[in-house]
Parts: C-alpha cells; structure tokens; sequence
C-alpha cells in the first residue's frame, strides 16, 4: 500500500510539474495573415512517448487569463484519466472572427463593420490549424471547443455548420440575440439527424449587461430546442444559469470549472461511456491501447471510489488481452474489493493454470513469485469475512 500511495503520489507531481506551454505562429492562406497560437502539453505527453491525447481548442486566447484557466483546471479535473492537449487561438479580431455575416444593417453599424468573417474562420479551423497541430503533436480523433460570449457563438456556429470538427462544446454566455436572434431561426431550421455521432453541449449564462433583451429571450428559446426530442437523441445537453451570482466576464472562470466536469463525468468517468469511445478508437488503431494502460485505468477509477466501473474496464481489457497475467490477478481483485467472493476465487484460479501453462517460459523465481502470489490472494480470500 505505501509503494502504490508512493506511486500516485510521484504521479501527481509530475503531473502538477511536468507540463509544457509553448508559444508559435504558422500561415494562414485562407485568413492571409500570420497567427499565433498557444499550446499546453500535459506531463504525460513528455514521459509517454506512444500515448496519444484529445486536443481542447480554446479561443480568445489572447487574453491569456481564458487560455490560463482552461489548461489549470485539466490538472485538478481530469483525475489523470483524460490529459489533453489545449491549444489557445489568438485573434486580433474576435468580432469580425467570431460571428457570421448580419442581415440587419443595424447589426453592422453595432459592431462597425468587424464581423462577417465567421466561415472563413471556421475554414481555417478545419483545414489549416486542426490538420497543423494533428501533424506536430500526437493527437486523438476527439476534439473540444470552448469558447465565451462572441467566442461561444462561434463554436455554436460550427454545430451548425462544420458538425464534424469538434465533438464536445463548451459555450460560456454564448450571444445567442446576435443579429436579431439570427441563431434561433439557425437552430430551427437545423435537423440533428444529419450528425454522424453523439455529440455534447454545455452552455451557461450570467447576469446584467449584456445579458439583456434578445439574449434572454434567443437562449431561452434555443435551450427549449436543445432539449427538444429531435436534439435529445442526438446531443447531450447541459445547462447552468449563473445570473444570481456572476457577470458576463466572472461567469467564465465557473462556466470552465463546471462544463468540463459535466463533460468528464459524461465522456471519462463513466465506464460505459469511456468503453465504447475507446472500443471505437481501437478499432480504427487511433490509440495504442495496451493491458497495462488499461490495468492503470481501471485503478484510477478504483481510487477515485469506483470500483463497479474499473471492473468494467478490466473485463474489457481482459476482452482484449485474454492470455495477459495481469488482469487475470486484478478482475479477481476487483471482485475481492466487491465482496464478491465466488468470482474472485474463480479468477485468481484461472491466474493459477494460466501461470502453470507458461512454467517453461517463466524464469523459475518469477514463476515461484507468482505462484506465492495466487496463494497469498486465496489465502486472503479465506481470511475475508
């Protein structure tokens, strides 16, 4: 127990301390200018060269605070289960980037003439920064926005417009009254039956201005959409209404802190769910999965008190790795943990035959080790009360 305490611990502190945040700019063809862009590596992607990570794309990152907050929290969240990369675009102009062409003139002198350039944007993000950072880091399929006020509409946008860019979706006050409600009549008119995979959604709001008038009034009616049946089979929503406590700008330090715990406990802390992304990522070889990745997964969830579920990660693995000693000791353990005695026995047995079958391959003192091991577990079986 001290040698697993001392391990976690060790683990933590490189996870705290072993991170990387590196600035860089590359060319933009479609938007004609040079960006600039900041990206955190978490510890892990220095110490596990083949492990692969989701990628969390922020944008409004050049207030440096928003990219800040986003990359710190996933240090105190993600319970060393999903570490991600988080990349923060900077702009220099975040209306004109941000928010789609206007019908209404009135709309245009609003923001004098800086907005429009929504899909152009958009264009970038699919075809020259995601494809860019795909080839210099080593990423996994999945990918997160987040995104506040005008940042937030920007992301909705793409749900709308490019589905398959991103698969989870953090809009902190997103300005739905934009252009006289002009994503009401979007949301409407969107039929969510044409998007490939399920896809998760959390939005959030504050108080005062300039959450007034159509703001209200538009998020009101767009989160009736969202929770309509047509979206409800297809997306996963979550909603948080801030406006006794927070302002438009001190709602995006809780709206970080709350919208990625909804979406780990929906995506990474729920085994059925984690299972069947990684079942999906495995089948097509995104991800180097391995029986001792996976035995560490199972722990993680056992150590955060989920025993039920890093039993379901183990029996999958198991799935994966039949002839993996391993698992064979850590199911039965699990089972032991469940006060499950009769599996656990079967298990540790099973341990024991596989361990006879491979003597000749075994080094005669690994093999008296693990035999004495299987003894010890089933002695501690009868000791169990």
């Amino acid at each position: 127990m001290k040698q697993v305490l001392a391990a976690l611990l060790l683990l933590l502190a490189k996870a705290c301390f072993g991170q990387q945040v590196d600035t860089m700019s590359f060319n933009s063809p479609i938007l004609n200018e040079q960006r600039r862009l900041i990206v955190y590596t978490p510890a892990q992607y220095q110490y596990s060269e083949n492990q692969q990570f989701e990628v969390i794309y922020v944008l409004d990152a050049q207030a440096r605070e928003i990219f800040d907050m986003v990359q710190s929290t996933m240090a105190f969240k993600n319970n060393n289960i999903c570490p991600m990369i988080v990349v923060g675009v900077i702009s220099s102009d975040r209306n004109r980037d941000f928010l789609p062409a206007n019908e209404y003139k009135e709309t245009a002198d609003r923001f004098n003439g800086h907005l429009g350039n929504a899909d152009k944007f958009l264009q970038f993000l699919s075809d020259e920064l995601v494809p860019f950072i795909d080839k210099k880091y080593r990423t996994l399929p999945k990918r997160i926005a987040v995104g506040h006020s005008n940042g937030g509409t920007l992301i909705s946008y793409s749900l709308l417009q490019k589905p398959e860019l991103f698969d989870a979706y953090i809009a902190i006050s997103p300005d739905f009254g934009y252009d006289r409600m002009q994503f009401v009549k979007r949301f409407k008119s969107f039929k969510p039956g044409i998007l490939a995979s399920e896809k998760f959604y959390y939005m959030c709001n504050a108080a005062g201005y300039p959450e007034e008038g159509d703001w209200i009034t538009a998020r009101h009616q767009i989160t009736n959409i969202f929770k309509s049946e047509a979206f409800r089979n297809k997306i996963v929503f979550k909603s948080q209404d801030f406006s006794a406590s927070e302002t438009h700008w001190s709602v995006f330090q809780i709206g970080v802190l709350n919208g990625l715990k909804e979406y780990f406990d929906y995506q990474y802390f729920n085994s059925g769910n984690l299972l069947k992304y990684y079942a999906g990522i495995y089948k097509q070889r995104s991800a180097d999965l391995n029986p001792q990745n996976l035995n560490q997964l199972a722990y993680n969830f056992f150590y955060m008190g989920k025993p039920k579920d890093a039993l379901n990660i183990l029996l999958w693995a198991h799935g994966l790795f039949p002839e993996d000693l391993n698992l064979f000791d850590s199911i039965g353990e699990m089972y032991q943990n469940l006060n499950n005695k009769a599996e656990a026995k079967k298990y540790y047995l099973l341990l024991d035959k596989k361990i006879e079958a491979q003597k000749e391959t075994l080094k005669p003192a690994e093999f008296v080790q693990l035999k004495n091991g299987v003894t010890s577990r089933l002695n501690s079986l009868i000791k169990k009360k």
